[in-house]
């Protein structure tokens, strides 16, 4: 399913159907940690954010990408130092909404003070996010088709 023509235009964004060219998703380096997954596990996380940035996935949708490096971790296979990161698919009907929780939280504002000004912002060279310490509680969910994924919760630390 693809979010609304309105709801992209809402965060500044639409693709390549809109005529905006978005960047590539580069691979960051691996975190140094063998076996450590990219990507969080069910679990509560201290984190600092290391980037945030808006690109094309590898399936060439527009994407949002959160780099983060754990500082507290309660899921021994995330230990201290591994990076996960939260990628979001700004295609998908549930991105808006996950975006602007994100970000109120990221900014201690309501969900009504973010805009695509803030979200331009945040994943514009100037990084205002990099260095910021957030909670992170990653919670196993399982859709109506029987589909499980994580949902993070992010919190100001």
């Amino acid at each position: 399913m693809s979010v609304r023509d309105d709801e992209l235009e809402e965060f500044g964004i639409g693709g390549a159907a809109r005529g905006v060219a978005v960047p590539q998703a580069a691979p960051r380096a691996q975190s140094g940690f063998v076996g450590a997954p990219n990507f969080f596990l069910p679990g509560d996380y201290e984190v600092v954010i290391d980037s945030v940035s808006a690109s094309k996935g590898l399936s060439g949708e527009p994407i949002l990408l959160v780099e983060t490096t754990v500082t507290k971790s309660s899921e021994p296979q995330l230990p201290v130092g591994a990076s996960p990161a939260w990628v979001t698919n700004l295609g998908r009907v549930s991105a808006a909404a996950s975006v602007r929780g994100f970000l109120s939280e990221a900014y201690g504002t309501s969900d009504a003070n973010v805009t695509a000004d803030l979200f331009n912002l945040t994943v514009s060279p100037k990084q205002p996010l990099r260095g910021e310490r957030m909670g992170v509680l990653a919670i196993p969910t399982t859709t109506k088709r029987g589909k499980t994924f994580t949902k993070l919760r992010w919190r100001k630390l």
